[in-house]
């Protein structure tokens, strides 16, 4: 959830860079969290 709370921070103060950091590492995060599942599922 702290993720969360930093994208409506940088959107509130509209900062484009921030954001970008934010989402990037926010969906690197989730990509690893599934390609891991999907490891164990097929383990």
């Amino acid at each position: 959830m702290r993720d969360h709370e930093e994208i409506i921070s940088a959107l509130e103060v509209r900062d484009g860079k921030a954001l970008a950091a934010i989402l990037r590492r926010h969906l690197l995060e989730k990509r690893d969290a599934v390609l891991l599942l999907h490891a164990e599922v097929d383990a």
